[in-house]
């Protein structure tokens, strides 16, 4: 939750990995969506992908180098 509110890409939700409850919330989510997952670096937003993976979702992809690299790319991010 820290990481997110010092900066987001836009429209995103935070579901923090971390949670107990992370698989619970996410089995709440349509798993027909599409989704883009991530975190700072792509290391926990790694592991989370492993959880969709189980719970079936297919059309998920993931920001393998994390909201670092998105920044570094100058693209945008919201608060």
């Amino acid at each position: 939750p820290a990481e997110f509110a010092e900066g987001h890409v836009r429209g995103a939700v935070n579901i923090d990995f971390m949670s107990a409850d992370f698989a619970k919330r996410l089995e709440k989510l349509d798993p027909n969506a599409a989704y883009l997952v991530y975190c700072r670096s792509g290391n926990r937003s790694a592991r989370a992908m492993k959880v969709f993976g189980r719970l079936g979702f297919s059309r998920v992809l993931h920001m393998k180098r994390g909201i670092r690299d998105w920044q570094g790319q100058g693209l945008p991010l919201v608060n």
